[in-house]
């Protein structure tokens, strides 16, 4: 099982996704006490409110990405969307924000054939590896980038460029979550998945 990368890189996850709802939760009570209070006009406040739940929904929303399912099948999976969600759980992490990240995904990216939560491991781990090249060098930040075309999709995580990417070791050690993800290494800082469309011809 691909545990130990994982489970480092999950801990400190959780971290940051306990950190943003605690967060959301204080503001949500304060918000709740100043609507108690008399001659509090209520439109305004209201609007913070709607604000914070929606917040606190999109949190919620990233958890499903985090457990693990050894029986889940290959699927079809829109890159760039799965790409935007595992962005917004990384940034959650305090420790690693001030590497910042931005994604830019090719339009039109066909949907790649890949287990889903297996790909989304390996790219948090990927993430943070970046993230943490990027800390140790001054003004660098992380930037995802999401191409392909009809047989394969890639995705690039580099620290700022130049980046020498992962090490020979460190690949290594991720071998057994690129293998359950169904991805291939694509240079230092790279993976690249089959389309559906592709495996379809295959098959």
């Amino acid at each position: 099982m691909p545990a130990e990368p994982w489970a480092r890189t999950l801990d400190a996850l959780l971290r940051g996704v306990t950190h943003a709802l605690s967060n959301r939760l204080a503001t949500l009570s304060g918000l709740t006490q100043v609507l108690q209070q008399p001659g509090v006009e209520a439109p305004p406040v209201l609007a913070v409110l709607a604000g914070e739940v929606e917040r606190l929904r999109g949190v919620v929303l990233l958890l499903p990405l985090l457990p693990e399912d050894e029986a889940q099948a290959p699927e079809p999976v829109l890159p760039a969307e799965l790409l935007t969600e595992l962005v917004h759980l990384h940034l959650l992490r305090t420790d690693l924000r001030d590497a910042g990240c931005a994604l830019a995904a090719q339009p039109g990216v066909l949907p790649a054939w890949a287990h889903r939560g297996s790909l989304a491991r390996l790219l948090l781990v990927l993430l943070e590896r970046a993230a943490l090249r990027a800390c140790a060098r001054p003004d660098a930040s992380v930037r995802v980038d999401c191409t392909g075309d009809e047989a394969w999709t890639a995705i690039a995580v580099r620290a700022g460029a130049p980046d020498a990417g992962l090490s020979a070791a460190e690949r290594q050690e991720l071998e057994a979550l690129r293998r359950a993800a169904g991805a291939e290494w694509e240079g230092e800082a790279a993976i690249r998945l089959p389309t559906l469309a592709a495996v379809r011809r295959a098959g």
